[in-house]
């Protein structure tokens, strides 16, 4: 899944409905893929498999903090916990610094991966 965010990400919103736990996959896809545009256009250099899984890493365990703070289920959030916990995530990576043209597809992708959550039944 993070060695591949766009292809990631791709795959999963061709669905209809996605589960909780896909969703929170795809916001942490969705940070990974901007964050990783956003870095070649600072160094115009090919980036590493490395750099790509210590981003990821730290993504997810940024993610985990953020998700116990607000007293939510990592596994199975549901959409208002989601959407706080981005909230968080976007300040915790500085999301606003972004080039202009990588802050809006990232919201854009953010958006259309929420409009995606199924409520569990």
């Amino acid at each position: 899944m993070f060695n591949q965010p766009e292809q990631f990400i791709q795959e999963k919103l061709s669905k209809k409905a996605l589960s909780a736990n896909t969703v929170r996959d795809l916001i942490l896809a969705a940070f990974l893929l901007a964050l990783q545009k956003n870095e070649l256009t600072l160094t115009e250099e090919v980036l590493s498999e490395d750099w790509l899984e210590a981003k990821a890493i730290e993504i997810r365990e940024k993610a985990n903090l953020v998700f116990a703070s607000i007293e939510a289920p990592f596994e199975y959030p549901t959409r208002s916990q989601l959407e706080k916990a981005s909230d968080l995530l976007k300040k915790a990576f500085s999301m606003e610094k972004l080039a202009p043209g990588i802050q809006s597809e990232f919201n854009q992708r953010h958006e259309l991966i929420l409009s995606k959550f199924c409520k569990p039944l």
